[in-house]
């Protein structure tokens, strides 16, 4: 009988699934582990589960020399790793994975403020809606309100790949002009100024219709300082405009002063303002008309002693047409300026002004009058009973930043006004050039605030006080200015005779520009009512507290020459 063969012999290999993770609800449901004979995968399997304990064996296995190994398919989210050996089993751990942490995504914060320029007036609407934009597309809306600020963020905005972000306010708000500055990174802010409305109404008088042009062009002006184009107004019109949307108030919020002035005055006529009213007065021979100006001297309080001549500079809308004008004993202290133009060259009336060039030590220098009546020049001695302690002596200096008037822009006399807070009494100061530096006797008790009638083409600021002086700085608008300007000496011997020259009373180039006039801030007027003003002139021995760079612009300007008057 024929012996059998031997059973081939076989081997069993088990498998165990081991996790390592905190959160059970991760794991599949189920996983598979192949065999592997000799490193190569084959197509037998093991599905492990919880049910079967995650154990799983691989039986029958032939004992042929081959090795035996186990390989687990992916699972998403754990790493494997494979131990032991086919004769004690292997054991698959799955352990899962970090979540990665993930890059911040860069985010946004833009910030949109109102501002409400309109003085409190009690008009401006809310809520007011802004909208977020990017590219002209809303991304989101904010309402604006006195609760809140007026401010809100936009916040967690992604970073445009192209583009920026703005702002706009949703409409209009009736009475109010919008504007807005910023950008997205240092913050939006939309400013909405208050705005008004004014009527330009057009005069004719003493004339026939086929005197008048067709048309007539205007310049409004905001706080004497042109603003925007020309405008036209024609007989089609009604000889009126109305020009709406006007800012009311500065970037400061002080309220702007408007104005107009005609460009051109038609041949023949001649022109007067009254608010936004233009009359044009048909008048041939009105270049012609002129005007006599008495000048006086009085000495006061000095015992009638004997005094030097001394010398009176005539000013004309701010500018130094006559210096040098002297009143002595030998003139009896008087003097009269025959021939002054009534009109400029628009047909504007001339405000005419003085002031002593050399008022003498010891005395105080004061102006009454008015170009109507005359001037009266009062030179008044001190005395011991004028050193009260009552009193207190203000000085007022003008600095100009103008590139030393390059443009010639500069007045030769400008006016200020020095007011009690208290009481509303004013003090008016002139200061003329080359000195630009004036000093006041005021009473020690009470506020004292200075301000200046506006200078055409420059901006003002006062600096200083009472006890230490006031600095008067005017600005040109243009150009790039970043020095105090010097002023250069007039030269002006005795005049002999005090009548105006020829070339006086002919236009000139130059001295075409209609000044606007002064803004409500100024002082009465020199045509209808008694001017005083206190000018105490300075000496050799400077003294008194000023503000340091002060002192240095004075050493800049040269005042080593001033005369300032002392106690005796």
């Amino acid at each position: 009988e024929p012996i059998p063969e031997p059973e081939p012999e076989t081997t069993s290999i088990t498998v165990t699934k081991v996790w390592v993770d905190d959160t059970p609800d991760s794991r599949p449901s189920s996983v598979k582990v192949y065999l592997t004979v000799d490193g190569v995968r084959t197509d037998q399997s093991l599905e492990l589960t919880s049910s079967s304990s995650w154990t799983g064996v691989f039986s029958d296995l032939p004992v042929d020399g081959s090795a035996y190994g186990v390989v687990e398919e992916d699972v998403s989210g754990y790493t494997s790793l494979v131990t032991g050996d086919a004769e004690n089993g292997f054991t698959v751990t799955n352990t899962l994975a970090p979540v990665p942490e993930s890059e911040p995504v860069p985010v946004l914060t833009v910030t949109v403020t109102k501002v409400w320029n309109d003085g409190g007036d009690g008009s401006r609407r809310s809520p007011v809606l802004v909208n977020l934009m990017l590219e002209n597309v809303i991304v989101d809306s904010a309402l604006l309100t006195a609760d809140c600020g007026w401010t809100w963020e936009f916040t967690d905005l992604p970073v445009p790949e192209s583009g920026t972000y703005t702002v706009e306010e949703a409409g209009t708000i009736p009475g109010y002009v919008s504007h807005i500055t910023g950008d997205a990174g240092t913050g939006f802010v939309i400013t909405n100024t208050r705005t008004t409305a004014q009527e330009i109404v057009k005069i004719w008088a003493g004339d026939s219709r086929s005197d008048r042009p067709e048309s007539i062009e205007v310049q409004l002006y905001a706080d004497s300082v042109p603003c925007g184009s020309p405008l036209t107004l024609t007989e089609a019109g009604g000889w009126r405009l109305l020009v709406s949307d006007l800012p009311a108030y500065d970037t400061f919020g002080d309220l702007i002063s408007w104005t107009v002035r005609e460009t051109t005055v038609p041949a023949g006529y001649r022109v007067s303002y009254k608010g936004f009213v233009i009359t044009n007065t048909f008048d041939a021979d009105w270049r012609e008309e002129t005007l006599d100006l008495p000048i006086r001297k009085v000495w006061k309080n000095d015992g009638n002693l004997s005094h030097d001549p001394v010398h009176v500079s005539v000013f004309a809308d701010g500018r130094r047409i006559l210096s040098g004008i002297e009143l002595s004993q030998s003139n009896g202290w008087t003097t009269t300026v025959t021939g002054l133009p009534v009109y400029d060259s628009d047909g504007s009336e001339i405000t005419y002004r003085i002031a002593e060039t050399d008022c003498p030590d010891g005395y105080l220098s004061v102006i009454t009058g008015s170009q109507l009546s005359g001037y009266v020049l009062t030179n008044r001695r001190i005395t011991p009973s004028d050193e009260r302690d009552d009193t207190k002596t203000v000085s007022i200096q003008k600095l100009w930043y103008d590139d030393l008037n390059a443009g010639g822009t500069r007045p030769d006399l400008i006016r200020a006004v020095l007011t009690k807070v208290e009481t509303g009494e004013q003090v008016e100061v002139l200061l003329t050039d080359p000195s630009w530096l004036a000093e006041v006797e005021l009473p020690s008790d009470g506020t004292w605030i200075l301000t200046e009638d506006p200078v055409e083409g420059y901006t003002s600021r006062v600096e200083g006080d009472p006890e230490h002086g006031f600095v008067l700085i005017n600005t040109r608008q243009t150009g790039d200015l970043t020095e105090p300007s010097e002023s250069d000496d007039i030269a002006g011997g005795p005049v002999s005779e005090t009548e105006v020259p020829e070339e006086l009373l002919q236009d000139e180039p130059g001295d075409q520009d209609v000044v606007p006039p002064a803004s409500s801030r100024s002082f009465g007027s020199s045509d209808s009512s008694e001017e005083t003003v206190e000018v105490p002139q300075t000496g050799d021995e400077s003294e008194g507290p000023y503000l340091i760079f002060l002192a240095l612009a004075l050493a800049i300007l040269g005042l080593s020459g001033i005369r300032r008057y002392s106690r005796k």
